[in-house]
């Protein structure tokens, strides 16, 4: 505890007045909605490769040459001159959509069979953050809300939700919910991001930083150090409202704006603790 004669240097700061807003942040992954599968054409070997992953793709380009198996056994007899081929046995599988490859499943040198799948081809204009929410957070959360989701880099892109999907988690109790993102088509699948979603507006609400606000262990009472004079300040107890990382609503007792509040020096004073003011 401060000595009941000591001067305690301190910072001040006046009660602000304008829009305060609270929110809740949610993990989100970023996932393609439309996902195409490429399937082979063919009994036969894989024996060109022409994609990797990540790749763009058009609609009609060969993704893979195949090669019968009777043209692979042929293969020894080619220019012995014992048997001339009239036909190579070679078949292209072509992409049927336009996309990214997201996923290779055969590699060169692989037998498949006709309707094995070989790629995965994604529609980029597809991806979407899906986010798992508690169910309690369902009224928060309605179709066509907006939104912002924060990049692992700080980068922060507008966002909307879609749609819910109408089932529970049940062990977790939470629903997936999909948000669309402006600028989102670039990025890759499995991102991690968080998504902030609006929960509650006040336009005109009285906030003091979160610093100027202490609290007892229990954190049931709070109370600000306002100043009386250049050299005296008593304790005031307050009732709070909203509140972020930054600062908290002060629902009572009314401030004025040239009021003077503690922001630094005021943990442990006592009521009309003697202070100065340092800049």
């Amino acid at each position: 505890d401060k000595q009941p004669n000591a001067i305690t240097p301190v910072h001040i700061t006046n009660p602000a007045f304008g829009e305060m807003t609270n929110f809740i942040e949610l993990n989100a992954t970023s996932s393609f909605l439309r996902k195409e599968t490429i399937k082979s054409n063919a009994n036969g070997y894989v024996t060109d490769i022409r994609i990797s992953i990540g790749d763009i793709v058009g609609k009609g380009d060969t993704l893979f040459i195949l090669k019968t198996k009777e043209a692979k056994a042929l293969d020894k007899f080619e220019g012995s001159g014992e048997i001339k081929l009239s036909f190579s046995g070679k078949i292209s599988v072509l992409s049927t959509k336009d996309g990214v490859i997201s996923a290779i499943l055969h590699q060169k040198g692989d037998y498949v069979q006709d309707g094995d799948q070989l790629a995965t081809v994604s529609d980029q204009n597809s991806l979407v953050f899906l986010i798992d929410a508690p169910f309690e957070y369902h009224k928060y959360l309605g179709k066509n809300k907006n939104c912002n989701v924060i990049l692992p880099d700080g980068e922060k892109l507008d966002g909307v939700i879609l749609s819910d999907l109408p089932a529970m988690d049940v062990n977790n109790q939470t629903q997936n919910y999909v948000i669309r993102a402006a600028g989102a088509k670039k990025l890759p699948e499995g991102l991690i991001a968080r998504v902030r979603i609006e929960t509650e507006k006040k336009p005109a609400a009285q906030t003091l930083p979160k610093e100027a606000v202490l609290a007892n262990e229990t954190e049931d009472n709070f109370w600000v150090m306002k100043l009386i004079n250049d050299s005296t300040a008593i304790k005031v107890p307050v009732q709070i409202g909203l509140q972020n990382d930054a600062k908290k609503e002060i629902v009572s007792p009314s401030f004025s704006a040239s009021d003077r509040i503690i922001t630094s020096g005021n943990y442990g004073l006592a009521d009309t603790a003697r202070i100065k003011i340092v800049n």
